[in-house]
C-alpha cells in the first residue's frame, strides 16, 4: 500500500478522484518538480491534472496567509507548456455528500 493511502484524508481523495470513469489517478507525484496529492489523468483531457488537497490552516494559523500560499502553490504547479492544470481541492469537500 502506498504510504500516501494510510493518511485518511488522501485516502478519501484517491478514492473520489480514481472513480471518475475513463481516468485513473496516481499518488506520489510531481509536477514541475512541484509534489501533488494526486495526478489524475482522463482519456478526452489534453493533460493531466494535478490535485493539491488544502487540508486548510493549523491551528491558530493566518487563514489568509495559507490560502495565499494554496494559491501559489496552484500557480506553480499549473504553470507550464504540456497542457495540464492544477486544481486546489478542499478537505471538506470529501465529506460533502450533498452534491453526490
Amino acid at each position: 500500500m502506498h504510504r500516501e493511502l494510510r493518511q485518511p484524508l488522501l485516502q478519501r481523495l484517491y478514492q473520489t478522484m480514481s472513480t471518475q470513469p475513463g481516468t485513473t489517478a496516481t499518488l506520489g507525484e510531481s509536477v514541475h518538480g512541484h509534489p501533488v496529492d494526486v495526478l489524475v489523468r482522463a482519456q478526452d483531457a489534453a493533460g493531466p491534472q494535478a490535485v493539491l488537497l488544502d487540508r486548510g490552516p493549523d491551528d491558530g494559523a493566518d487563514a489568509a496567509r495559507h490560502l495565499r500560499l494554496m494559491l501559489h502553490r496552484r500557480r506553480l504547479v499549473h504553470s507550464g507548456e504540456e497542457g495540464g492544470r492544477a486544481l486546489r481541492y478542499p478537505a471538506w469537500r470529501l465529506y460533502d455528500t450533498s452534491t453526490r
